[in-house]
């Protein structure tokens, strides 16, 4: 064996050979979270909660017509580009829109306000990209036959880290607010367990009931973008403020707690703050409230809408 060879890195076996030429066609495909962001080509990207919050995306296909007319031929009528959402309370990914093969294809595109709002609302999204196959088509040796089948594809996951704060959000029922002996114009109240205390990285920090009408707003798109960062600052305020006097300076903060999220999501550098600092600014109404609106960018957000 020569001393120049070298091992090329495995690649999947795919049925499809006729459009092998296809297989790395959506490679360049860049996904832009908010208008003016640096564009993403990498399959998965974290991001801080504020971030996810004002998603906004722009997906670029960077397809290539000249190779896709090449590797087609008169096959392309048969083949539509897709994009495709799914989020956590999407049980199924959702068609966001289709472009046929045979005819002028997007340069950029956007997402509807309403198909993301679950996305901001829990933290994660995954947006795909595809060139399928539109319909039923005859046999072909090294071509699919089935609709949806794909030649190329490209799939963007978003998310927060779970080691951020993070909530589940579900409805502030009836039965509820007579249980907690809450007025009835509540708007929403903040379910927590033990902050110092071993958790998933899947799990949410806290849980939020939050009233029918809110909720339905909030999945829906209705509520603009600031009203949901003033929202959220009342959220993690009411739940530092619930949590304060358990927060025990001289206890050892417990890996993969939601204290040690909260600690790493409080700070502005790379290392999580002291617990110390954290439990007197959460003890201190001024203190604990500032460093919320600052961690949310709150001011930013509201200076926005002028």
């Amino acid at each position: 064996m020569s001393k120049d060879w070298t091992r090329s890195e495995p690649k999947p076996l795919r049925p499809f050979f006729g459009a092998a030429d296809l297989d790395d066609a959506l490679k360049g495909a860049s996904l832009e979270l908010r208008r003016g962001d640096e564009p993403m080509t990498e399959p998965t990207k974290i991001v801080d909660l504020t971030h996810m919050q004002g998603l906004d995306p722009i997906m670029r296909p960077n397809l290539d017509a000249g190779l896709l007319a090449a590797a087609l031929g008169p096959r392309a009528k048969d083949y539509q580009l897709v994009v495709t959402l799914r989020t956590p309370q999407m049980l199924r990914r959702v068609l966001v829109e289709t472009w046929p093969c045979d005819g002028p294809l997007p340069e950029r595109i956007t997402f509807d306000p309403e198909m993301l709002q679950d996305a901001r609302t829990t933290g994660a999204a995954e947006f795909g990209i595809a060139v399928c196959l539109a319909g039923d088509v005859a046999h072909e040796d090294g071509w699919p036959s089935s609709p949806g089948a794909w030649l190329a594809r490209k799939t963007f996951h978003i998310g927060i880290d779970r080691r951020q704060t993070s909530f589940a959000f579900d409805e502030l029922t009836d039965e509820e607010i007579k249980l907690r002996k809450l007025s009835k114009g509540a708007a929403f109240v903040v379910d927590a367990e033990e902050l110092n205390a071993p958790v998933q990285d899947d799990q949410p920090l806290a849980r939020v009931l939050v009233a029918p009408s809110l909720l339905d707003a909030l999945r829906s798109g209705a509520i603009r973008s600031a009203a949901q960062e003033i929202l959220m600052a009342e959220i993690i305020e009411a739940l530092l403020d619930a949590k304060a006097a358990e927060i025990d300076p001289a206890e050892p903060v417990v890996e993969g707690s939601g204290l040690q999220r909260l600690l790493e999501w409080a700070s502005d550098g790379k290392e999580p703050m002291p617990l110390a600092e954290f439990a007197e600014i959460c003890r201190t109404s001024d203190r604990r409230r500032a460093l919320v609106q600052h961690r949310v960018e709150l001011a930013h957000k509201l200076e926005a809408l002028r």
